[in-house]
């Protein structure tokens, strides 16, 4: 079955981009504090997880807006994607060091992704919400990933 964004409230986009902070600093603490090599995979794995399934949300609903920087998003959305699995990767051959640094990549390229591409499309998306009824997002979407 085809996702079909109007099933979804527009506030998944806002909860959404909180579920990944939250499983961002877990990841973070979990390598940090030196957990199990299996804990830290799992931790990174659920990021990707949830990054994912959000770009996945977002690209559709877009898609229905007939968003016209859709192309671009997805291509941001991309480059964020192969960091994770850089991170993976990275934790996979347990070389903790570098998939820190990735992750302070990832954290940078998901910050900008959310201050630049996301607040395009804000305007869009509440129209779509006036049209259906629906709430709109906030006056402007909440970053919650704070900058270093």
């Amino acid at each position: 079955m085809a996702f079909n964004p109007s099933f979804l409230p527009i506030s998944i986009i806002d909860e959404e981009h909180r579920g990944i902070h939250r499983a961002v600093v877990s990841l973070m603490e979990s390598i940090l504090l030196g957990s199990g090599a299996a804990k830290v995979l799992e931790s990174a794995t659920n990021v990707q997880q949830l990054t994912l399934q959000h770009f996945k949300h977002e690209e559709a609903l877009l898609g229905e807006l007939r968003f016209q920087r859709l192309k671009e998003h997805k291509e941001d959305h991309n480059k964020v994607a192969s960091v994770l699995e850089r991170i993976i990767g990275e934790l996979e051959s347990k070389d903790s060091s570098a998939a820190l640094r990735s992750l302070r990549e990832y954290r940078k390229l998901l910050l900008v992704h959310l201050q630049q591409e996301d607040e395009q499309y804000r305007d869009d998306v509440n129209r779509y919400a006036a049209e259906h009824g629906i709430s709109p997002l906030p006056p402007r979407i909440r970053h919650t990933i704070p900058e270093e």
